[in-house]
């Protein structure tokens, strides 16, 4: 046998030696499992890991794609408290609540203030950018009537203004099963930061909407609220 086949040799039996060597003194059972348990907890918190994070991912991209429950949105989804104005509307095209629904607000803000209706002149100011104003309309409008739709925009006004807590107290006095109450109230607690508390109203508003867009937004922002909290 050549000294290179032999020196080959040799580095294949000391090889198999150490190996067995090794395997042969240091065995997991010798270490009451430790090395098992730590590897096993490796992978489970490095799963873990990896699966929040990419729930995280997930969730965010929703949230950035399909929902944006600020103030652009209570101002599209305030509506009539009474079904009567609505049948109201469709018969008389003219109407401030016709023009109101049809989003035609200069039209609306031109006959509010002629007609001296303070009720749509400070819906106009809370929709137009001056809320300060709308604000003042729409106190002295409701020293006197108990209009759930003033309320309604009242509360959006405070919410423009980042006067939460009279905007909570606005809605607070709405007497109304329609899921825009709750989301409103949702919307203003979680601007508050009692995150439980606008969870539960979220909730609310998710049963009683029927509207399968707003219910999938609705849906995702609970989803977040209870993964951040």
């Amino acid at each position: 046998m050549s000294l290179i086949a032999k020196s080959l040799k040799k580095l294949q039996s000391d090889k198999i030696k150490r190996d067995s060597y090794f395997f042969g003194k240091v065995r997991f059972s010798h270490l009451g499992g430790l090395p098992v348990y730590i590897v096993m907890s490796s992978i489970a918190v490095f799963f873990l890991g990896v699966y929040s994070f990419d729930l995280f991912k997930v969730v965010n991209a929703q949230i950035k794609k399909d929902f944006s429950f600020e103030v652009y949105k209570i101002e599209r989804e305030i509506k009539t408290e009474e079904l009567a104005i609505h049948k109201e509307i469709s018969k008389k095209p003219q109407t401030l609540e016709y023009l109101l629904q049809s989003g035609d607000l200069a039209k609306m803000g031109q006959i509010a203030e002629k007609e001296n209706n303070i009720k749509y002149l400070g819906i106009y100011y809370v929709e137009t950018s001056n809320p300060e104003k709308g604000v003042s309309l729409l106190e002295l409008y409701l020293k006197n009537h108990n209009d759930n739709q003033a309320k309604m925009y009242l509360a959006l006004a405070y919410l423009k203004e980042k006067r939460y807590l009279d905007a909570l107290n606005e809605l607070e006095k709405i007497k109304s099963n329609r899921y825009e109450v709750f989301l409103d109230k949702a919307v203003v607690l979680e601007k508050l930061g009692l995150i439980k508390n606008a969870i539960q109203n979220y909730e609310i508003a998710y049963d009683r909407s029927k509207d399968p867009v707003v219910k999938g937004m609705i849906k995702a922002k609970i989803t977040v609220l209870r993964f951040v909290r």
